[in-house]
């Protein structure tokens, strides 16, 4: 499974995708890998959640002629950039260790939050637990403890800008997604990432498009409101 914009960026550094393709086993020589052994498969019949598992195709084997082959079956945290005599301890499964209250390592001023420390959740999750290191690496740098700072420092906060009838309008009409610029086909360099990033008027558009819909209906302190054109329109108190 691939997200739209994989493969349009695969597809654009010159890769070629073979559906339905399992690799079975590899084939070398002297240490030396020279070759994937693929078995073609087939689409079952749907299980009960609506998915078709593949099948293997009775004789249809092929060698697909590689120079390496990189394993890319699952995450894991990868500690080996940490240096000789570090004070950051790692654990057992290869994460970093932290103070659970701090998110502190055994390295002051260092602290680790998400999935290398905990293991594999949601992205919500890693959110919320670099808002607490966040929190924590605050409270170093002004010799506090994590208890005393604030969530939002007064230094940061921001001012309300609404309107002074304190309404907003929002158009709700449905804006496609911006497509992700990507380098020139043959200009790719080993190190160097395929997207390049949205333009600045891509990024404003993005932030102007409207991902909550359905908030005119159940947020009791948004009204809906006509407009002359055929768009949906809200204001909020």
């Amino acid at each position: 499974p691939a997200q739209v914009d994989e493969v349009r960026a695969a597809l654009a550094e010159g890769i070629v995708p073979h559906d339905l393709v399992a690799p079975a086993s590899l084939a070398g020589k002297d240490g030396a890998v020279s070759a994937v052994i693929c078995q073609r498969m087939r689409q079952g019949a749907p299980d009960p959640q609506g998915r078709r598992r593949p099948i293997p195709i009775e004789g249809d084997v092929f060698a697909f002629p590689v120079d390496h082959v990189l394993t890319a079956i699952g995450e894991a945290p990868d500690p080996s950039f940490l240096p000789v005599g570090t004070s950051v301890a790692v654990a057992a499964w290869g994460g970093l260790l932290i103070n659970p209250t701090t998110l502190a390592t055994g390295a002051p001023g260092v602290f680790a939050a998400g999935d290398v420390t905990y293991g594999p959740k949601s992205i919500i999750a890693a959110a919320a637990h670099g808002q607490a290191a966040a929190k924590s690496i605050h409270a170093y740098l002004r010799h506090l403890t994590p208890a005393q700072v604030r969530d939002l420092p007064d230094e940061g906060a921001t001012h309300s800008t609404l309107p002074a009838d304190r309404t907003i309008t929002l158009h709700l009409e449905a804006t496609e997604r911006a497509a992700m610029p990507l380098r020139a086909a043959g200009a790719h360099e080993r190190s160097a990432e395929c997207a390049t990033g949205l333009t600045e008027v891509q990024a404003r558009r993005e932030a102007q498009r409207c991902l909550r819909c359905d908030v005119a209906y159940l947020c009791p302190t948004v009204k809906r409101a006509p407009f002359e054109k055929p768009v949906t329109v809200i204001a909020q108190a």
